[in-house]
């Protein structure tokens, strides 16, 4: 869910399309910390960014778990030679998935910082902490007067 509304800041960025990113609840106040892209394409790319990033440390996990693994032929701490293939580190898959995350490198830092501005709202007296509640009440907010639910 999010809001659609034409917003023009005084530096002249427009921005379109806006989500609740955070809510916390402190001493009876609801806090909302509110992104706001240019337009929904961007929270796509954010979106595209977000994925990349997983895979990559994904990766990255996988290559540092079978690094740990010994190179063939080596001699384990009783000094017995190791025999089981799967406990010998596969160099091929090490090989192919650095080639993975290397590709992946860049494609989830883009400097989206043009593109996104960054709200923040706080109501008190609020039972309902909901999306939709939230939402409805940032609806009520001057700035948000006639947004759309997308």
């Amino acid at each position: 869910m999010a809001l659609k509304k034409d917003i023009l800041f005084r530096n002249g960025v427009l921005i379109k399309y806006h989500k609740v990113n955070k809510v916390s609840f402190d001493n009876g106040i609801v806090s909302v910390d509110i992104l706001s892209y240019s337009d929904d394409s961007f929270r796509k790319i954010e979106k595209e960014n977000d994925a990349n990033k997983k895979k990559y440390e994904e990766l990255v996990n996988k290559i540092f778990e079978e690094n740990q693994k010994p190179l063939q032929n080596s001699i384990n701490v009783d000094g017995e030679e190791t025999i089981n293939d799967d406990d010998f580190r596969n160099t091929e898959n090490v090989i192919l998935w650095s080639n993975e995350a290397n590709a992946l490198v860049g494609t989830f830092d883009s400097d989206m910082n043009l593109s996104v501005m960054g709200l923040h709202y706080t109501f008190e007296g609020i039972t309902d902490l909901s999306l939709n509640n939230i939402y409805n009440l940032l609806k009520k907010e001057e700035v948000f007067e006639g947004a759309i639910d997308i």
